[in-house]
């Protein structure tokens, strides 16, 4: 017997094909609009202190492009605000090594699975190609001289200045700045901890070992220190106390033994 079709199954026929339809697309188009909010621009029109607080927000969310906006934007209501120049800056920097290393472990995959690809000599422009923003540690340089310029007393800024000398063995620039780092703030561990590094490589150990010393008053934390002591000790041949320190060490369990054994083979001991 054949089924009669009236004009009302008809419609309820056709409503219940067009069901999943209407589901898929109303499906695409939030996806739409969520995608679209989520990389929109900082509103214009706000005032310095509320885009201050929405690029904080953004910041404390790991949000740093949308921080770096909201920045940028306060500073051109008010240039000549030294720190948002740094705060600029360390989210410039905290990008760079984010995106550096997202870049690299997606190159490294890339590497492993496609071993016909051709590599480019330069490693940060081929980094680019995976998403390595290698412009925004300029950039954040940039913004840390500015925050300088503006205010001398900009430690945070200068430490990152110095740090920038000291990756790229600039030693000398970065004893100068280092020092000046600590004239600001003399309870800053890190610094003394990098400026001994740096007298250590230029040769001026007793200056290295007393900046050691100030770095274990300020935070005593033996393993460093005796890792430090170390390597001071084995660069100027002292074999007994560089000993006596890799035992300690040893004793400890600590991670800074097997590094300070490496830096007692290493060519840098030599240099």
């Amino acid at each position: 017997m054949p089924i009669l079709i009236t004009k009302g199954t008809a419609e309820k026929a056709y409503w219940l094909m067009k069901y999943p339809i209407c589901l898929f697309t109303l499906f695409i188009i939030v996806i739409f609009i969520s995608s679209c909010d989520s990389s929109s621009e900082i509103k214009t029109g706000l005032s310095y202190e509320e885009y201050i607080k929405e690029a904080q927000q953004y910041e404390s969310k790991g949000d740093n492009e949308k921080g770096i906006s909201a920045y940028k934007k306060a500073l051109t209501i008010k240039p000549n605000e030294a720190k948002i120049r740094t705060a600029l800056g360390r989210l410039y920097d905290t990008e760079s090594q984010s995106s550096y290393r997202e870049a690299f472990s997606k190159y490294s995959l890339d590497i492993l699975t496609n071993t016909n690809k051709k590599r480019n000599k330069d490693q940060a422009k081929e980094l680019e190609e995976y998403g390595f923003k290698s412009k925004y540690h300029a950039l954040a340089l940039l913004e840390y001289s500015e925050a300088i310029k503006l205010s001398p007393d900009q430690w945070d800024a200068r430490y990152y200045i110095a740090t920038d000398h000291y990756n790229n063995k600039r030693y000398q620039d970065a004893i100068n700045e280092y020092n000046m780092v600590i004239r600001d703030n003399p309870k800053y561990k890190a610094a003394y901890i990098l400026l001994s590094n740096c007298y250590l490589e230029v040769g001026t150990y007793n200056k290295a070992l007393e900046n050691i010393n100030k770095a274990y008053q300020l935070d005593s934390d033996a393993e460093y220190y005796y890792y430090q002591l170390g390597t001071l000790y084995y660069k100027l041949n002292s074999y007994d106390k560089g000993f006596e320190m890799q035992t300690k060490l040893k004793n400890m369990n600590s991670k800074y033994y097997g590094d300070l054994l490496n830096y007692k083979y290493s060519d840098k001991k030599h240099r």
